[in-house]
């Protein structure tokens, strides 16, 4: 398997001149929310499910948090482009681990593995990746001008809440 791509490529954040430590701030917080815009893209796709089963908002997410892994998983084998198999070889994760954790009989993979299946998941997915970036720095926006009248740019600054100060900023055109 290749190298995971950062994520802030993902969102065309120039890190450059972050240090090591807020770079790794950085994708450990973009990370989790790519990681929440799927549990609500999954909680969207099945809304009839969860109506069946009469599940409140709570068991929702419950069962999105301890399934989430399972889910993407078959996500990626109902595109047809990977096998379990496939996904284990890309991923370098034991096959038994990849089959456990499609059947559900692992519901807690270590955060490597799910960085490493959301890699691969991006593969198949791109544009539902490109949706979800747009969503999340959508949701960051801290000033919003034009760049020449006609290509919103978005401007955003991270912060480091354990030291209650910036560091950083990027700019996202869309």
């Amino acid at each position: 398997m290749s190298a995971n791509e950062p994520l802030s490529n993902l969102f065309g954040i120039d890190t450059k001149n972050f240090s090591k430590e807020k770079n790794m701030l950085l994708e450990v917080e973009l990370f989790a929310r790519i990681c929440d815009e799927l549990k609500e893209i999954f909680r969207k796709k099945y809304k009839n499910f969860f109506q069946i089963m009469k599940y409140t908002l709570i068991k929702e997410d419950e069962m999105l948090e301890n399934n989430l892994m399972q889910i993407i998983l078959n996500d990626i084998i109902s595109t047809e482009e990977y096998t379990l198999e496939g996904i284990a070889t890309y991923t370098d994760i034991h096959i038994d681990i990849i089959r456990e954790l499609a059947s559900g009989l692992n519901t807690k993979p270590l955060a490597t593995c799910l960085r490493k299946v959301i890699e691969l998941h991006r593969t198949v997915r791109r544009d539902l990746y490109q949706t979800i970036s747009k969503k999340i720095v959508a949701g960051s926006v801290a000033t919003l001008s034009t760049d020449c009248g006609c290509i919103p740019l978005i401007r955003c600054s991270v912060h480091d809440v354990s030291q209650n100060k910036k560091v950083g900023s990027f700019s996202y055109k869309s």
